[in-house]
């Protein structure tokens, strides 16, 4: 074999080698792009799944919020129908009270009347005669 000839078989050689290169280059940059691509798919993706999910749990706990505001908006009003529901029972049973007192007392003053004992105050008692009067306890009067 020649020099030139071994030249030409060498150049062809480095030819075919640098074909080669050239043809894995494109490969690997299409592979490449096509793995990039479906990375990028893939993490838009997942970005879309978790502004979703991120509004999801934001509507969630709106909710969440606004049936606990409800709910104390309920317990408030239910206080303050309590409230007014105690008002009124206790208004009405110091009522009832007054009236039953008061009804004991034309009751007990009817009795006396009936009986003929003049009604006192608290402690007083009926007038009999008075001590050292005819007739009374102890005293220095007659007897």
């Amino acid at each position: 074999m020649t020099l030139e000839a071994l030249k030409a078989q060498i150049e062809q050689a480095v030819s075919n080698l640098a074909t080669k290169m050239e043809q894995g280059n494109r490969e690997t940059n299409r592979a490449f792009k096509a793995q990039a691509g479906t990375l990028e798919k893939m993490a838009g993706q997942h970005y879309e799944a978790t502004v979703a999910a991120q509004q999801a749990a934001a509507d969630s706990m709106q909710v969440a919020g606004d049936a606990h505001a409800q709910a104390l908006g309920e317990v408030a009003s239910a206080g303050k129908r309590l409230a007014g529901g105690l008002q009124a029972s206790s208004k009405s049973t110091l009522a009832a009270a007054q009236a039953v007192a008061s009804q004991v007392a034309r009751d007990a003053g009817q009795l006396a009347a009936q009986h003929g004992i003049r009604a006192g105050g608290a402690g007083g008692g009926g007038g009999g005669p008075a001590a050292g009067a005819p007739g009374g306890g102890r005293g220095r009067g007659g007897g």
